[in-house]
């Protein structure tokens, strides 16, 4: 359900705050002896397109995603939970995998709009 007076739903408002502190960090993430690498800015910018996206196309709320940041410096989004989930990496391109449930078949790809779609279709508050 959309908020009223305009206002950003809770989960894109939240994501967007998850988003800030790993950017705000980001060089924390960073670990040379290792060969850890930090998100690029460019990751930062296509997952706040995504989310800005996923607000508009999203009929109704989504649920809160969780983040994860990679040794090699993507960045995962996820939605769902064990039964069902999509993980949206960034690298900044966009590749998803969307687990419908243990016994469906897995559906992956590299378009946004269509990570969109399983999003909003599927992972609704």
């Amino acid at each position: 359900m959309p908020e009223a007076n305009g206002a950003n739903p809770k989960w894109y408002t939240t994501a967007c705050e998850k988003l800030a502190e790993i950017e705000k960090n980001a060089d924390d993430y960073e670990d040379p002896e290792e060969g850890d690498k930090a998100p690029s800015p460019e990751i930062f910018v296509a997952i706040k397109n995504f989310f800005d996206v996923l607000k508009k196309e999203a009929k109704s709320g989504v649920q809160e995603p969780r983040m994860f940041v990679s040794p090699a410096g993507v960045i995962v989004v996820t939605f769902g939970d064990k039964a069902k989930g999509i993980d949206i990496r960034f690298s900044p391109e966009i590749f998803f995998l969307y687990k419908p449930s243990e016994k469906a078949k897995s559906e992956e790809g590299d378009r946004m709009s269509d990570a969109i779609q399983l999003v909003s279709k599927n992972f609704s508050a």
